[in-house]
């Protein structure tokens, strides 16, 4: 109850800012009868909607990825780029997948199920957000030199989305075909999702 209180917090204060960001403050009451357009006696104006809706989702997308990608002096509860990570984990934004995993070490302050500040790595939960995109993500990216924390992330991720024993399995599979770094990198992965409880 409290993690989807303080998400909803979360969302709103995001949602917020990208109106904000996009000028769309004083709007905010046009976006929900713009899908009203949906239920029109024509195909054509329904049509004409759901583009105008999945455009709007776009340039939201871009909005958010453009806040993440500020570089910022310090982590801090809430901060524009965290919260933005997170509604991009919410809005389950495939096309950020690769920023993420490019980011995945970013840690910033989060509060916990006990109501105490921790530090946490915001990538990481909007990657399990958006699911399976994120394991072919992270599939993908293994054929890069990675960090022994970024491996260990990715790991994380892949167990999160798919569960202990798909994960192994998955990664396993995947390792029997790759060569050069991307094998070198699958089984280092591999020990890592064994060692792993």
């Amino acid at each position: 109850m409290i993690k989807t209180v303080i998400s909803i917090g979360i969302a709103g204060m995001l949602l917020l800012i990208c109106l904000t960001v996009l000028g769309m403050g004083s709007q905010r009451d046009e976006l929900l009868p713009a899908a009203k357009g949906l239920l029109s006696e024509t195909k054509a104006d329904r049509l004409a909607t759901a583009k105008a809706i999945l455009d709007e989702r776009r340039r939201l997308v871009e909005a958010l990825l453009s806040i993440a990608s500020k570089e910022e002096p310090k982590a801090e509860l809430h901060s524009p780029k965290a919260v933005a990570i997170e509604l991009l984990g919410q809005m389950r934004a495939e096309e950020a997948v690769d920023f993420l995993l490019l980011n995945i070490t970013y840690q910033a302050p989060y509060i916990n199920w006990e109501l105490q500040l921790a530090a946490g790595y915001p990538c990481v939960n909007a990657l399990e957000n958006i699911g399976l995109p994120s394991v072919k993500g992270v599939l993908a990216r293994l054929e890069q030199p990675a960090t022994e924390k970024e491996l260990d992330l990715f790991a994380k991720v892949i167990k999160l989305v798919d569960g202990d024993d798909i994960a192994a399995m998955r990664v396993e599979m995947a390792a029997k075909t790759a060569t050069g770094k991307k094998k070198e990198n699958l089984r280092e992965l591999l020990k890592i999702l064994k060692m792993r409880p």
